[in-house]
């Protein structure tokens, strides 16, 4: 091998560190990539929203604010039910009534499920909770069906 052979060729460690360099360069900006592209969709299921500003939500609108809480409050898809009933009767006209009327019966079709609080949990305000025809309340909600 000749000298100014050996000169051209680039060590195995170096390669690695410019590969490794570059792949996290491009891992970020695939990173933010995505971050647009969810506050996107975000934008797009709220201007769909606001369009029907006024009206009772259709299912399709209820599961849009329950993703869009549930991922910014990070609840792990169960979250606390007056919350998602807060966020509704802000953007839609529906009472009180009407909203547990809807969300009852999304639970009979199985589309969400509605649970009650643990045990060792102490929650003293009944109005953050729906109660069902045989009394039970329930203080949580978890979207299933997609």
């Amino acid at each position: 091998m000749k000298k100014n052979d050996k000169e051209n060729y680039i060590k195995k460690g170096k390669v690695e560190k410019i590969l490794e360099k570059e792949l996290g360069e491009i891992n970020k900006k695939i990173s933010d990539l995505k971050e647009q592209i969810d506050r996107i969709y975000e934008y797009v299921d709220e201007i769909f929203i606001l369009q029907r500003k006024g009206q009772p939500p259709n299912e399709e609108e209820m599961r849009i604010i329950y993703d869009n809480i549930n991922t910014q409050g990070s609840f792990k898809d169960s979250m606390p039910l007056y919350l998602f009933k807060d966020e509704l009767k802000k953007k839609f006209n529906i009472s009180e009534e009407g909203l547990n009327e809807k969300i009852i019966e999304l639970n009979k079709r199985e589309i969400i499920h509605l649970r009650g609080a643990d045990k060792s949990e102490k929650i003293e305000e009944p109005e953050h909770c729906i109660k069902s025809k045989n009394g039970k309340l329930f203080y949580y909600i978890t979207w299933i069906k997609r």
